[in-house]
């Protein structure tokens, strides 16, 4: 290992040795223990990796099959074959003819 590896490391387990690790030890007579928090925090992030995966795979697996749309070209015959269907039985109204 480097020395400047080692003495940052001393220097981080003195201030964690300093500071009580950071509150993880602190007695309950001074403040709430931060353990709780961190195991309710962890608990949390667990729980909705869960919902989060459960959802996903629900919508991966409902969703409908991939299918190929039809060309350009197929919309426009569908298109212009319904035109003509619809025209055919047009008879137009007294006020359009002249």
């Amino acid at each position: 290992m480097n020395l400047a590896v080692v003495s940052q490391l001393g220097t981080l387990a003195r201030d964690a040795l300093a500071t009580n690790f950071w509150g993880l030890g602190c007695p309950a007579h001074c403040q709430g223990s931060s353990i709780p928090a961190i195991l309710c925090a962890f608990i949390l992030g667990f729980l909705c990796g869960i919902v989060l995966l459960l959802y996903l795979w629900i919508w991966l697996h409902q969703s409908p099959p991939l299918t190929l749309s039809p060309s350009p070209v197929i919309l426009a015959q569908q298109a212009a074959s319904n035109l003509r269907s619809r025209l055919q039985g047009y008879r137009p109204a007294l006020y359009e003819q002249s």
